[in-house]
């Protein structure tokens, strides 16, 4: 078996857009993850030992790449530390990653890839400690727009960075990645706020608005932007997640935007773990609002989130939960578990009788080319005390 090929090619000069990705076939991607492999990883892929057959991953000439012969130099050890070849590495792999599921590839075929990927943004992150570079962002700067009440020149626009997931053995850090129900969710509420409660009768300077699992924080800075067209008031908009490396990321978005928004909520972020939710400042007064979207990937996510929403909803408050809806592969289920962690009336009620209940359920379709691959649509929870 030839381990090597050809050798590999500077990444600026030979990785494919990612704004094309989807146009690459499964031999263009593969030969992509093989370059880099075999310019920063000392051993072979995982992909040259797969049993099952590689067409799609070997291809004479893949047609990604720049057709200039790479110079033997370009092989040397100056290569593989250039600084710029490998921040450009890391972004490919970062955007390819969020964008993988999207693909029209057979699953198996992209979570190889995935998988692939991933091994080696961990050993090129496991670089860059080794050789920390002041100043420089290995993230990838992502822009929104949302159209207010669907009017004209009213769109509310985001920006916010999307950052290497760690992919070690914690998986926790998927929150790095801003995925499709966030995305569908503050379109649905930019559409219509009233159906969600904002609007200027409902909210109030007192007003406590708490996001769980925020990720990189697109929903609270979507709502931080769009409560000002709404009311003069300002409520508090707080940020939760769990996982460190996460909220590091989610400060840094906060930060970015309240020092560019010319109008907008105040926002704070602050760790919040839902299988034991603290009462402390800032989440020390109960929330008008709690929402989240897409953060139930086990079923034991929608009993500690019902759980947690018990301690943290105020009498009247209300709990929007919108999760993916993924009928195949490892998740397939799991959006199922919210209305069953619901059904056990016993471990919704408070010693006072108020029940947690779910009063609605709406189905969100999927729009093309949002969200993973492997997601046909979403369920949209509206949860309340009764």
């Amino acid at each position: 078996m030839d381990i090597k090929g050809r050798a590999p090619r500077l990444p600026s000069m030979s990785l494919p857009s990612l704004r094309e990705l989807a146009a690459l076939n499964a031999a263009q991607i593969g030969g992509a993850l093989r370059n880099l492999h075999g310019l920063y990883c000392p051993l072979p892929t995982s992909l040259d030992f797969q049993p099952v057959s590689k067409t799609y991953l070997i291809a004479a000439d893949s047609g990604y790449a720049s057709e200039a012969d790479a110079e033997e130099d370009d092989h040397s050890d100056s290569m593989i530390h250039d600084e710029f070849e490998r921040n450009c590495a890391v972004r490919w792999l970062t955007g390819f990653i969020g964008r993988a599921y999207e693909l029209p590839l057979d699953e198996s075929i992209t979570g190889r890839f995935v998988d692939e990927a991933c091994s080696i943004l961990a050993f090129l992150n496991q670089k860059a400690e080794d050789e920390p570079v002041d100043g420089e962002d290995l993230g990838m700067t992502r822009k929104f727009n949302f159209s207010f009440k669907d009017e004209k020149d009213a769109d509310i626009s985001i920006e916010l960075y999307d950052t290497p997931m760690q992919t070690g053995e914690d998986h926790t850090d998927v929150g790095l990645q801003t995925w499709g129900a966030s995305i569908a969710l503050s379109e649905k509420i930019s559409k219509t706020p009233e159906a969600f409660r904002l609007t200027n009768c409902h909210l109030s300077s007192s007003s406590r608005i708490v996001e769980l699992g925020a990720g990189t924080g697109l929903v609270s800075l979507f709502l931080s932007r769009l409560i000002p067209r709404i009311t003069r008031a300002q409520p508090v908009i707080i940020a939760t997640d769990y996982h460190p490396t996460v909220l590091s990321n989610l400060e840094a978005n906060i930060n970015s935007h309240m020092s560019t928004a010319h109008k907008a909520a105040p926002i704070q972020a602050c760790h919040l773990d839902w299988s034991a939710p603290s009462r402390d400042a800032p989440l020390d007064l109960p929330a008008d609002m709690l929402i989240a979207a897409d953060v139930t990937y086990a079923p034991e996510h929608a009993v500690w989130l019902r759980d947690c929403a018990s301690s943290l909803l105020a009498d009247e408050g209300v709990f929007w939960l919108m999760v993916s809806v993924r009928p195949n592969g490892k998740f397939a289920g799991i959006s199922d578990t919210v209305e069953i962690a619901f059904q056990d009336k016993e471990k919704c009620r408070r010693p006072d009788g108020k029940v947690l209940d779910i009063s609605s359920v709406q189905l969100i379709e999927k729009k093309c080319q949002v969200g993973r691959a492997d997601e046909v649509g979403y369920k949209l929870f509206e949860i309340v005390w009764s």
